[in-house]
């Protein structure tokens, strides 16, 4: 499987403290069966905003020691950059990062941001050439009547990414047949962990798959937890 959103990199936001946690994350990860991880740390000015050169430094420094214990994992780098006013430019500079070196970043929105403020957003990262990564697209949902914001995000030209751990467990309720109806017909284009430890938010995305599998068909479900983004990444022949 393939996690484009994972906080696994030490000392730069809310993730591990140190090394031996964020080891301790890419074991638990590798277990779990992903094979391709993208450390993503926040980048937000009123929140986290690590240098570059800082999150760059930290992952070469996992991946390096990383390799011998798990050397068929590839670790990528991106940010989860905050929506805001200055998002443009920090990823014109190089001061937030893309995933993995594409032109698509992992955006962030807050649920108490209006829709007219979000198809802004969008529209000035799409006019810099940026194609946005909705984070955890299902925080915007407070009840079925917020899926029309998913719906003009996506037809702005977002990609939608859920995390592993708010896939339901069944596909009934609003909420259920929303999020796995999503998954089966491509609103949603990612699965992902948004993991920050080993305990409460860790790295793990297989129960969610087999779950997913087990409703919407296998072969939906691999692309949803690893064919669309190895793709979007580069990582595929497709």
């Amino acid at each position: 499987m393939t996690d484009i959103h994972c906080h696994i990199l030490s000392g730069v936001d809310d993730g591990p403290a140190d090394l031996d946690q964020s080891l301790s994350m890419l074991r638990v990860a590798y277990d779990d069966g992903i094979r391709t991880l993208v450390a993503t740390p926040h980048y937000d000015p009123s929140y986290f905003s690590p240098a570059s050169a800082l999150v760059l430094e930290k992952a070469r420094t996992l991946r390096d020691i990383a390799r011998e214990s798990f050397p068929d994992m590839t670790l990528l780098v991106g940010n989860e950059c905050a929506a805001g006013e200055h998002l443009a430019a920090a990823l014109a500079c190089g001061e937030c990062l893309t995933l993995g070196g594409t032109n698509y970043v992992l955006t962030e929105f807050s649920s108490r941001m209006p829709p007219k403020v979000m198809k802004q957003a969008v529209i000035e990262l799409t006019r810099q050439g940026y194609l946005p990564v909705i984070a955890h697209c299902e925080r915007l949902l407070r009840s079925a009547d917020d899926i029309p914001i998913l719906t003009m995000l996506r037809d702005q030209g977002c990609l939608l990414q859920h995390n592993a751990d708010a896939v339901p467990m069944t596909d009934s309720g609003w909420y259920g047949f929303w999020s796995y109806s999503s998954m089966a017909d491509g609103t949603i284009s990612f699965v992902s962990t948004d993991a920050h430890n080993t305990t409460s938010r860790k790295p793990v995305m297989k129960a969610a798959f087999n779950r997913t599998a087990g409703i919407i068909g296998h072969e939906k479900a691999e692309r949803v937890f690893k064919t669309n983004a190895e793709e979007m990444l580069g990582l595929s022949d497709a």
